[in-house]
């Protein structure tokens, strides 16, 4: 799909403006992809605020997102197969007011995964997990 040289990452900074305008108004970017990890930042800005002074929910969840959905579309792409989220579960511990970046090291897992749908022709469903972190370091 994509790969992580600085033109692999514009390209993909590209692909975000015109697929998923909403994430590049948000001021998501994507910092690493490689075949197993992804990282998605996004800077706390006017345009993912909420009134209570941090980053809206939706934009993190978007960004959080996007950290696992890009590692499975990679592997998806390369089956000719396709991805559907079902659903997402996030637990947030801290306001977002700084740069946030959501890590998902899954890469690997989510292969097998892909190859198991794809060997026995049938759908599966799987949890991906991604870790947001501030600049501190703190969940």
């Amino acid at each position: 799909m994509f790969n992580s040289s600085r033109r692999g990452l514009q390209a993909i900074q590209w692909w975000l403006y015109w697929k998923l305008p909403t994430l590049w108004w948000w001021g998501v970017k994507v910092k690493i992809l490689a075949e197993d990890q992804c990282a998605i930042s996004m800077r706390y800005s006017w345009f993912n605020q909420n009134p209570f002074r941090s980053a809206y929910f939706a934009a993190l969840c978007g960004a959080g997102e996007l950290s696992t959905g890009l590692l499975v579309q990679q592997k998806t792409r390369e089956l000719d197969m396709s991805m559907l989220l079902v659903s997402i579960e996030a637990r947030f511990v801290k306001k977002a007011t700084v740069i946030i970046t959501f890590t998902c090291t899954e890469g690997q897992r989510i292969a097998e995964y892909v190859l198991a749908a794809k060997q026995t022709s049938e759908g599966i469903t799987f949890d991906a997990i991604s870790t947001g972190i501030n600049k501190e370091g703190a969940v």
